[in-house]
């Protein structure tokens, strides 16, 4: 399986970035992509900040049955440089400067997932979770004057 980013707006704000997964060899289970598993990277490929909120929430574990064959898409919206509100939970930080940006998708352990939104797949109870860690493409991002 892989995953592929890609930016679809860098200028409006927030940002707009895509991930796909595709390429599965078996039917699994895979919980919805979450924006804060986006990583800036700096030129010497460190991480250049951790996403942050100022709003103590709970949600949906919600999740999704990739296929063998299939592809699925999600749009992420990275807040930049702003403060977090009720529309945009996460926020990240990042001075001026070039970045390489990623996606990590990590997971690991038994645990059940609620379908908060009663869409679960009515394949969902005979796939198995897929566990594990995949890292996307890199894309890059230009930051200038505390925006993107």
């Amino acid at each position: 399986m892989q995953i592929n980013l890609e930016v679809v707006d860098a200028v409006s704000r927030p940002a707009i970035f895509r991930v796909a997964y595709s390429g599965a060899e078996d039917r699994c289970l895979l919980q919805y992509p979450q924006v804060y598993d986006l990583q800036f990277l700096d030129p010497s490929e460190n991480i250049a900040a951790e996403w942050g909120t100022r709003f103590l929430t709970s949600g949906p574990l919600d999740d999704f049955v990739l296929a063998p064959g299939s592809r699925i898409a999600f749009d992420l919206f990275a807040s930049i440089n702003s403060e977090p509100s009720t529309k945009a939970l996460w926020s990240i930080e990042l001075p001026s400067g070039n970045y390489s940006v990623r996606f990590v998708y990590h997971f690991e352990g038994e645990r059940d997932w609620y379908d908060f939104l009663a869409k679960r797949s009515r394949f969902a109870a005979v796939t198995p979770i897929w566990r594990g860690t995949m890292i996307s493409n890199t894309v890059s991002l230009m930051i200038t004057d505390g925006s993107q």
